[in-house]
């Protein structure tokens, strides 16, 4: 399991390389270690982010240009709406189809 249920956790994405109008970069744990890959690609449905397993490849999920997260099998998971948030940066809230916060993203 690469998160555990219920416990902070904390990823790095180098945001320089995000700039471009493609990219792939390694999102790393805390220890520096990559964990997972994330590439910005364009086709017929416009483009979105594929996240994978970073030595293996595995695809885990997929990123819209609407922002909604789609499981590696392709059903919804959530969608980002960005939130004004408090503290020094913007973030992300991950909510269902009803609304409900799944997951809070912070710069």
């Amino acid at each position: 399991q690469l998160v555990m249920p219920m416990a902070s956790t904390r990823l790095a994405v180098p945001l320089a390389a995000l700039s471009g109008n493609e990219f792939e970069v390694d999102v790393l744990g805390l220890s520096g270690v990559p964990l997972l890959s994330a590439v910005l690609r364009s086709d017929g449905r416009g483009r979105s982010i594929e996240i994978s397993l970073h030595s293996v490849g595995t695809p885990v999920a997929r990123v819209t240009q609407d922002l909604e997260i789609l499981g590696a099998d392709g059903k919804f998971v959530g969608t980002l709406k960005r939130d004004a948030g408090m503290g020094d940066g913007p973030q992300h809230i991950l909510r269902d189809r009803d609304g409900r916060p799944i997951l809070l993203l912070a710069a």
